[in-house]
């Protein structure tokens, strides 16, 4: 079983980070000109989503949920994969049409957001692209409307901004729906993405962890081809990786991505070359393939699990997983530094994981 432990990966992988940050110190070489002095801090941005309390967006709808066919007399009846299987929402998350029989199409933004949070309270304004029947309910309370657009009150509290769609005009569909706070909008006609009450708290960091922004945990995404999109709906299923870049490049600091573990060779490389163009050079870039394999609470350990009896048998030792994980996480290493050629030593951290509480597991993946 020796020649199934991957020899290569200890010396593939250029670094070993540990959960804890234990590599920080070296981010704060690289920051951006433009960023102010600040401490040696890293931190993992926590995922996107409706009822998260960042908003780390001007546009609420690239964290919306998912859209749900209501029918008439109750809540929801047709859940968000049965209108993308029947071509009533797209890849992107864009809402096509109404299914038969179903009241209207809706989604939520604002969800449960606490009344304390009394800097989210203002008024909302919803564009839209394209001719449909659009409202707004729950906590929203529509002041005026006028073709493409409606403009509405929000203050925090239980429950959520609800969009409903109960038409869509099938020659001019919907399309590129947005909404933003009304004194946000010369930001966004600007060209700004990010909200700046959310840029001005993470400003300081030196090093952004962006796993749960990329949703890696448990990902089925495979080919790059199928990667998130800007131009999707919604960003609650993953982060595009220009974005992730932007956000780094914004406040000066280094970018630490985590590759989905069934991830394909093609999607490596297309994802290494994406950052080697689109992140400022003087930051550096630590990549990881997928994230806690050693955990079985996750999909990604039980996939490795299959894959390390798949090669190597059922007589497979005990932390065979692990030998496997050390092995694929050396392959996208590798498929990294090709891309990053010359410029991987100044540019580039390739990192592993491991659990700080199961000491010697780590041999496995890399021996």
């Amino acid at each position: 079983m020796s020649g199934a432990r991957n020899a290569s990966a200890g010396r593939a992988l250029a670094a070993l980070l540990l959960w804890l940050g234990l590599a920080m110190a070296g981010a704060a070489t690289s920051r951006s000109a433009a960023a102010a002095p600040a401490p040696v801090l890293g931190m993992n941005l926590a995922g996107i989503s409706d009822w998260s309390t960042e908003h780390p967006f001007l546009d609420l709808m690239k964290s919306s949920r998912p859209w749900i066919g209501h029918l008439p007399g109750r809540w929801g009846g047709v859940e968000a994969e049965a209108l993308v299987t029947a071509g009533h929402v797209d890849a992107g998350g864009r809402l096509l049409s109404i299914p038969p029989g179903v009241k209207h199409v809706g989604t939520l933004i604002l969800t449960d957001q606490p009344e304390a949070a009394v800097s989210l309270a203002g008024r909302y304004v919803l564009r839209h692209e394209g001719r449909g029947e659009v409202s707004v309910g729950g906590r929203a309370r529509e002041v005026s409307r006028a073709p493409g657009e409606i403009r509405f009150d929000y203050t925090p509290g239980h429950g959520a901004v609800e969009i409903e769609v109960a038409a869509i005009d099938a020659r001019d569909p919907l399309r590129d729906i947005s909404v933003v706070r009304e004194d946000r909008l010369p930001h966004a006609a600007a060209g700004a993405l990010f909200n700046p009450d959310w840029l001005a708290l993470v400003s300081d960091l030196r090093l952004l962890r962006v796993m749960d922004w990329m949703e890696t945990n448990g990902s089925k995404a495979q080919r790059w081809e199928d990667r998130p999109r800007q131009t999707d709906q919604r960003w609650t299923e993953g982060v595009p990786a220009e974005v992730l870049a932007r956000l780094a490049n914004e406040i000066g600091a280094d970018l630490w991505v985590t590759l989905p573990h069934l991830a394909d060779d093609a999607y490596a490389r297309g994802f290494a070359e994406l950052m080697y163009e689109a992140l400022d050079p003087r930051l550096k870039l630590h990549a990881e393939w997928s994230n806690e394999v050693w955990n079985f609470g996750f999909r990604q350990a039980k996939w490795a699990e299959e894959q390390a009896k798949a090669r190597w048998g059922e007589e497979a030792p005990g932390d065979a997983w692990m030998q496997f994980a050390g092995l694929r996480a050396a392959q996208v290493a590798d498929i990294w530094a090709e891309v990053f050629g010359a410029q991987a030593k100044a540019r580039l951290v390739r990192v592993i994981g491991v659990q700080t509480g199961w000491r010697g597991l780590e041999a496995a993946a890399l021996d």
